[in-house]
Formats: C-alpha cells, sequence, structure tokens
C-alpha cells in the first residue's frame, strides 16, 4: 500500500465550457418536419416545446401527463453512471415543475399513445399505465441512455448541437 497517494499531486483538468447553440426558428421548424414520421417525433417535440432537459424527457411516464389540462409534472430525470442507468428526482426543486403543454404537444402525445398501446396490444403485452412515454426503438423496460435516446441526427443527419440537432453543414 502506498503512504501518499500520488493523484493528490496533480491538478485535474478543468472541462471545457462551451456554449449551448441554440436553434432559430427556421432551423427547428425543419427539424420537427424531418423528425415527423420517426420513433424520435414525440421526445424531440416535447423538448424543443417545453425546453426540458433531455435526462427529464426520457424519464417522463404517461402518468405524469395530464393531457385534458395540457400539464406535464416533472419529477424524475434519467442519468448515466459507471454503474448504469439511474432514475433519480431532480437536483433541485426548482426543476421539480409542472409545465403547461401547447395544443400541438398535447395532440402528438395523443397520437403517440394510441401507437403505443396498439403496439403493446398486438405483442401481447396489454395496458402500461405509467410506462414510459419515449423508449428506444419501442422498447419496452428502462429508459434511453441520455446519450442515446434523443438522437434526430441519427436519423435525419442532423448533426448534434446542444439538447437537440443542427442541420449538417
Amino acid at each position: 500500500m502506498l503512504a501518499i497517494n500520488p493523484a493528490e499531486a496533480v491538478t485535474p483538468p478543468k472541462p471545457e465550457e462551451t456554449e449551448i447553440e441554440i436553434l432559430d426558428n427556421d432551423e427547428l421548424a425543419r427539424l420537427l418536419r424531418e423528425v415527423r414520421p420517426t420513433r424520435s417525433f414525440p421526445a424531440i417535440l416535447l423538448a424543443a416545446t417545453t425546453g426540458m432537459r433531455r435526462g427529464e424527457v426520457l424519464a417522463v411516464r404517461w402518468r405524469d401527463f395530464d393531457l385534458d389540462g395540457a400539464v406535464l409534472t416533472v419529477n424524475q430525470t434519467v442519468e448515466e453512471t459507471k454503474a448504469g442507468l439511474r432514475v433519480k428526482t431532480p437536483k433541485t426543486k426548482r426543476s421539480r415543475r409542472n409545465i403547461t403543454l401547447p395544443g400541438l404537444t398535447v395532440e402528438a402525445l395523443r397520437r403517440h399513445r394510441v401507437r403505443q398501446l396498439e403496439e403493446r396490444m398486438k405483442l401481447g403485452l396489454g395496458r402500461d399505465h405509467d410506462g414510459l412515454v419515449h423508449r428506444p426503438g419501442g422498447r419496452a423496460g428502462a429508459p434511453a441512455q441520455p446519450h442515446q435516446g434523443i438522437r434526430p441526427h441519427r436519423e435525419t443527419g442532423w448533426a448534434p448541437v446542444g439538447h437537440l440537432s443542427r442541420p449538417a453543414s
């Protein structure tokens, strides 16, 4: 055993601070048009119309919505750890919040819910009242990994930027 820890003599590197690039209205409209036919559309629309973080979008369950009242309660998030995925409550009280949803988002979520239920019935899985809204590739079970869960660039060729994407140049 070492008497001292040699790593204590080294200053760890500081992570690079990068500016988040925000999509302008034209880029956002183009992104939503291009991902509309994909499985990622509901998650991308939810992120785009609410400003939710990727981990929050991936942790949303159907029971977190009041679609009739157009309200979403954000009360959990997904994080990736060395031990695997972990669903947890958000770090701050301000992160636990209710978000009013625009009509466009409510209607898209209703259609998505019907599609999910139809797929579950075809597979003989029955109803899943508080299951996850966004599942990678439609799989049942655990949430998507945050770095893989909302990937419009995989399906459209857009370059990843911020928590959404920017058109590849």
